[in-house]
This record gives C-alpha cells, structure tokens and sequence, in this order.
C-alpha cells in the first residue's frame, strides 16, 4: 500500500485510513486547521473529545511492524526531534503498509522512539 511513495504522501496516506476507519467505527472525526500540535486527528468518543496521533510503517524487525514514535519538526533554521509523550494524546492510530490498523490507547505505551507492533498490541488490531 506505501510501496514507492514519498514520507509526506505515505503520511498522508495514512491519516486517510485513520479517518475512514474512525468514521466507520461511528465516531465524528475532526482534523485541526494547523499541523503544529502533537495530534492528528480529535474524535468523539462515548461525547469525550480524544486526541489521536496517526503514524504510518512499512518497516519490519523480527516480522512485527515497527512504528517511529518519534517526530522531527524542521524549519528554516533547525531541526527538532520530540520525543513521543503518551500524555500529549489519548490515542495511537498505527497504519501498517498492508492496511492492519492499530487503535491503541497511549496510557498503555511506555516507549519512547519506537514501538514494535507484537504480541503485546495484538488486542488492538483492526482492519478498515
């Protein structure tokens, strides 16, 4: 699904299948007007408001998808790396190059830079 398509498409891409997969599952999705919060995407869930960071991966290490949890944010003069924050947004919505989708609830991520889509995170496995 990501083969051969550049980082910001590939991205692009992947908060489309967030969308269709939040909408399907019934919840009212809203995209912010500006791309500098550490969320993508806020969706009411049970009428609670809930912010959702959308990350997209092709890569593999020991046959799990493996998720760059880390962000960099470049302007004119440097370059920022941030850490992921499970407090900057209630939910992680991983897309998989073969479309598994993961609707994980950031309280149960303790990592940082990277997080491996394993045994741990199965339960939250979803298809669109």
């Amino acid at each position: 699904m990501f083969e051969n398509l550049p980082p910001v498409t590939q991205g692009s891409l992947g908060l489309s299948y967030a969308i269709a997969y939040l909408t399907k599952r019934g919840y009212n999705v809203s995209v912010p007007l500006v791309d500098n919060q550490s969320y993508d995407l806020v969706c009411e869930v049970e009428n609670i408001l809930k912010k959702v960071q959308v990350k997209t991966t092709r890569f593999k290490q020991n046959s799990n998808y493996c998720v760059q949890l880390k962000s960099v944010r470049a302007n004119r003069t440097e370059n920022n790396i941030h850490k992921f924050d499970n407090k900057a947004s209630d939910y992680l919505l991983a897309v998989t190059e073969i479309g598994d989708i993961y609707f994980i609830p950031t309280s149960d991520i303790e990592a940082k830079n990277s997080l491996s889509l394993g045994p741990k995170y199965e339960s939250y496995k979803d298809k669109l």
